[in-house]
């Protein structure tokens, strides 16, 4: 069976007109066609989204009836060489709580955990007047981070 490739699809630029828009400028009919595009594409991706989640469930649920169980997974092979798999991951997660008796018994305690900074505190810190802003500000970055917000015609 030859494998399927989805049409490909035009997106934002590549079949709008080559028109910018400058500050002040009425001319933004190019823009609105972007975000046309955006718009459509976005929800594409919402609906794509979301027929892959209800297939997922379904697949998954058709490997735990039909498929191969080894060691909680469930694998089912298909005739066309596909195949299904509900896999199971087992993580370990370390309970502080138990794990500082155990840790502080060996004395490798101090060794094995960090010390984190509160930043709550440290404001309560600065509101008491046990540090000044320019202390705060010698350790203190400022991050910067923008995203696009496009929304339809209201």
């Amino acid at each position: 069976m030859a494998k399927r490739t989805p049409p490909k699809r035009k997106y934002a630029s590549q079949d709008l007109p080559e028109k910018t828009a400058t500050r002040g400028s009425k001319n933004v009919s190019a823009l609105e066609g972007k975000v046309i595009r955006y718009l459509e594409a976005r929800k594409e991706e919402t609906a794509a989204k979301n027929i892959k989640a209800e297939l997922s469930k379904e697949l998954k649920q058709a490997a735990v009836d039909l498929g191969v169980e080894e060691n909680g997974s469930h694998t089912l092979e298909l005739p066309g060489g596909s195949k299904i798999g509900n896999i199971r991951t087992v993580k370990n997660k370390v309970d502080p709580s138990k794990a500082e008796a155990v840790l502080k018994n060996l004395g490798i305690y101090d060794r094995c955990t960090k010390r984190i900074l509160d930043e709550s505190e440290l404001e309560r810190c600065f509101q008491e007047g046990l540090i000044d802003m320019a202390e705060i500000d010698s350790f203190t970055e400022e991050i910067e981070s923008f995203r696009v917000d496009v929304r339809g015609p209201k």
